[in-house]
């Protein structure tokens, strides 16, 4: 019978239902079989006749209300009235006729709490909470002061009842709970395999779009090619209409493509900022000059204002920022009829080396009606339509700027009045690359309109071998007829196999080198070439030379070891630019009709070197004399201390000397990590000039600074960390082996499992003359530090698999513990790298350096003895008086 009723209960029940309707059924279902089975119980314990009726009358009323509600999938309602038929029916009718506070009631009570707040949800689940305490209690009540009202049990009764109800109960709230987890489960499962499902829609829809830009450009790069060879010739005057038409539709569709593909990424969640150091003056002259022609063509206005406080070199995504100003100054000037439009640059410092820089573009356009500034963010969306209807453009180009903007941390206001005009307030917050001021700079002297009737190429350099990779020989021919005017000799490969075969046999002073060709990509070809045994052109700058577009697609090459990137479709202009910038200056002879335009362009050419294979890094905190970092060429990223007065760079804005004098005047100091941002640009920096960086710290010194370090590395993937497991002047003599090994030509890998195994050679102690800075950082317990002041006890600080931690103690006079600290460094004297000892110290005089020089020399002799001032990162945590043994074991 009672499974029959089950069978029926589950016809019902639908494994696509709604979690709350699954929940609903499971619960209801057991709370039936419950009554049941209590049903049943009373009927066996001989309970009364009342007691039976109330819970035959609930188990009819819970089974006809599951199977309505379930079958129209509506667990709210079914819920809902459970929730007040038991506490206004079934449980008080129950409570009187089963003993009152001597029965079984009260554990139904406390099970319907649990039932309501598990179904219900919202207001509903708080006002029946209410309802069934306000029964729980006038049940309590009405019983308290007529208890005449309830059906008495007899003790063996009671006792039954009782303990069936706990035991049922119990049952019911233990499958509950597992039902809960089970179904909790599966809705997350299911959850998670949609997640996966939308990601892998994402990358398919990403590898659709940069798929169709590739696809798209690369016959555009053939049509603009031919068409600018066309331009250059003399032509009838319809033809050069019909060429320079060909060129603006060619460059719309560009335009096009590009917003379409970077709105896929925004929306996939793909888009992603990749910043690095760049010129201000030269990004400001490339989109004034794109602009100036526009502006031009629409006989408008365009000014210009930067200020003199910009600084020179900003580190942030100059892709991005230079497609928001263009984005806003294309708009300002397509809703221009007449008047002007303006551009305006200004830099904020917010603290040491960042900066805001704000972008504001005005023009005396149509403007914005109030309701509509609300919708100008929103994608495909066009606003004012009726007035607008006949300028072209797709709508993405805001909403683009908008996800751009808010990409980089940065903001974006819009003041307009409909009819006068609109300005646009960018707000970005960057790092300063360089200190140097951008000054004046005569933006309106760093562009031209070419004139298709009077094209001269821009340099020759008849004594330059240029080689061009790519596998589509419509390519080949267009830019190899581009540059022919510069009279290089060019060569061409189809494949990269060909081009292997060529570097061998001839030296390119540059090669542009397509990335996607089948069977060997030009990503591995530049790769080859760089390693390649017996090549000509190991050192050779590399461009890539690619139809995949995007900010993205530049760190990319730049990480992979390209020189410099192109973007399909091509120009002369380009591919001219970007060759005078690699290739060697005393093969190239700028036209005179050219020179002031390129200047800019050939600046950085004189500065240009062949790349190192690798070099190597490391922090303040390795505590290495400037001679020896400079004579390694070593770079050095800075710690900062932070005190009352500001922070400040290690030895570059303070001293250990000045700091140390401000903690003995009861200053409190503590030590920095460099940011992740900060580590970044440093990277950034050094791969200008090498291949890759082998990055040598200490791990647990700083676990803050660690974790932005090994960050801002995952950016890079020719930059490796290697944990020195040492500090101060013993990471240094790590650094100094790192920096000779990587003379000697030894390849990167084995230069790092070298340094894996010396860094296990290398010893660092320190005595500490007063504990109360290391209580200050918490490197003791405050009570210790007392109680060793007390007694003149002296920590010695060892540093071991990047673990500082208390070595021992030495009890004493300053001088006696030096003593005994000196022989305790030199027990090792016999296995020890003679050829330098570095002594570190923190306030020391110099008569007290001459004191342990003379003490170490009475029994033993070195090489070379560097007495090193610790830098303030490594001091603050020290305190004054503290000196260490610094060596290498052999």
């Amino acid at each position: 019978m009672n499974m029959n009723r089950l069978r029926v209960i589950t016809r019902f029940y639908d494994p696509e239902s709604p979690i709350y309707v699954k929940l609903y059924f499971v619960l209801s279902t057991m709370l039936i079989s419950a009554l049941f089975l209590m049903l049943i119980w009373d009927i066996i314990i001989g309970e009364c006749l009342q007691k039976i009726v109330v819970i035959g009358a609930g188990l009819v009323m819970f089974t006809v209300t599951t199977i309505v509600f379930v079958r129209f999938k509506n667990s709210d309602m079914g819920s809902v009235l459970v929730a007040i038929l038991s506490s206004l029916l079934l449980l008080p009718a129950l409570y009187f006729t089963s003993g009152g506070i001597y029965g079984s009631t009260p554990i139904w009570y406390t099970f319907s709490f649990l039932y309501i707040g598990m179904v219900l949800r919202g207001k509903r689940k708080t006002v029946l909470i209410v309802l069934m305490a306000a029964s729980t209690v006038a049940c309590y009540v009405l019983s308290l002061v007529f208890p005449e009202f309830v059906i008495p049990h007899t003790d063996k009764t009671m006792y039954l009842d009782v303990g069936a109800s706990v035991i049922v109960v119990g049952i019911m709230m233990f499958l509950m709970a597992g039902f809960t987890q089970y179904i909790y489960k599966k809705e997350n499962d299911v959850a998670n395999a949609r997640k996966i499902e939308i990601e892998k829609l994402n990358q398919a829809q990403n590898r659709f779009f940069a798929g169709m830009s590739h696809e798209i450009r690369t016959p555009i790069n053939t049509i603009i090619g031919l068409n600018e060879l066309n331009l250059r010739g003399d032509l009838p005057k319809e033809l050069v209409d019909n060429s320079l038409n060909i060129q603006s539709a060619s460059n719309m569709l560009l335009h096009l493509i590009n917003d379409i593909l970077d709105m896929s990424k925004i929306e996939s969640g793909n888009m992603e900022i990749n910043s690095s150091a760049y010129d201000v003056g030269k990004m400001l002259s490339d989109i004034v000059g794109m602009m100036w022609i526009r502006a031009k063509e629409k006989n408008l206005a365009f000014n210009v204002e930067v200020d003199p406080e910009m600084p020179a070199m900003m580190y942030g995504d100059e892709i991005k920022i230079r497609q928001i100003i263009i984005n806003l100054l294309t708009n300002a000037i397509k809703y221009t009829k007449e008047g002007w439009v303006s551009l305006s640059i200004a830099c904020r410092r917010s603290e040491a080396s960042k900066a805001v820089v704000t972008y504001t573009v005005t023009d005396t356009g149509i403007g914005i009606k109030s309701e509509n500034i609300p919708h100008l963010f929103s994608s495909f969306k066009r606003v004012d339509e009726e007035n607008n209807r006949y300028i072209e453009g797709t709508g993405l180009g805001l909403s683009i700027v908008k996800e751009f903007v808010g990409l980089m941390g940065g903001r974006i206001n819009v003041n307009s009045v409909y009819t006068k005009g609109s300005t646009f307030v960018v707000e970005i917050p960057q790092l300063i690359a360089d200190e140097k001021r951008i000054e004046d700079i005569h933006l309106t002297h760093s562009y031209h309109t070419v004139d298709h009737k009077h094209y001269k190429q821009s340099f020759e350099a008849p004594k330059a071998r240029v080689l061009i990779v790519d596998d589509n020989e419509a390519n080949l021919k267009v830019e190899s007829r581009l540059l022919a005017a510069t009279r290089m000799h060019i060569d061409t490969a189809s494949s990269g196999a060909e081009a292997l075969e060529m570097t061998v046999k001839n030296k390119y002073h540059v090669i542009l080198m397509d990335h996607l060709m089948p069977e060997m990509d030009g990503v591995e070809c530049m790769h080859r070439i760089r390693t390649q045994i017996g090549g000509l052109c190991k050192d050779s700058g590399i461009a890539a030379l690619t139809a995949n577009a995007g900010g993205d697609e530049k760190m990319f090459y730049a990480k992979e070891g390209f020189d410099g990137y192109i973007v399909k479709p091509v120009t002369g202009a380009a591919l001219e630019h970007e060759l005078m910038r690699l290739l060697p200056p005393d093969l190239v002879r700028v036209n005179s009709d050219s020179a002031e335009e390129v200047g800019e362009y050939l600046s950085p050419v004189h500065t240009r070197r062949n790349k190192a294979p690798v070099i190597i890094t490391s922090e303040s905190v390795c505590d290495l004399p400037k001679r020896m970092t400079s004579k390694y060429d070593i770079p050095i990223i800075p710690y900062s201390v932070k005190t009352d007065e500001g922070i400040f760079y290690d030895d570059t804005e303070t001293g250990t000397a000045s700091l140390i004098r401000y903690m003995d005047n009861s200053g409190v100091a503590s030590s920095l990590p460099p940011t992740k941002e900060e580590y970044t640009a440093f990277f950034a920096e050094q791969l200008v000039s090498a291949n890759y960086v082998i990055h040598i710290t200490m791990a647990k010194y700083s676990t803050e600074g660690y974790k932005n370090l090994t960050e801002a590395a995952k950016s890079f993937n020719n930059v490796i960390v290697v944990d020195s497991a040492n500090l101060s002047s013993a990471m240094g003599l790590l650094v100094l082996q790192a920096a000779e090994l990587a003379r000697s030509d030894m390849p990167v890998d084995d230069i790092v499992k070298r340094l894996n195994v010396l860094k296990d050679k290398m010893k660092t102690t320190f005595i500490v003359d007063s504990p109360d800075h290391l209580a200050h950082v918490d490197r003791i317990n405050r009570w210790v530090a007392a109680f060793s002041k007390a007694f003149m006890l002296h920590p010695l600080i060892h540093v071991s698999r990047s673990r500082i931690k208390t070595g021992g103690v030495y009890f004493g006079s300053r001088e006696k513990v030096w003593k005994k600290y000196i022989r305790y460094s030199m027990r090792d004297y016999e296995f020890m790298d003679k050829k330098l000892l570095f002594v570190t110290y923190v306030g020391l005089r110099q008569t007290d350096l001459e004191s342990i020089r003379d003490e170490i020399e009475k029994k033993y002799s070195f090489d070379e003895i560097i007495f090193q001032e610790a830098c303030p990162a490594v001091a603050v945590n020290a305190g004054s008086g503290t000196f260490g043994l610094l060596y290498a074991l052999k």
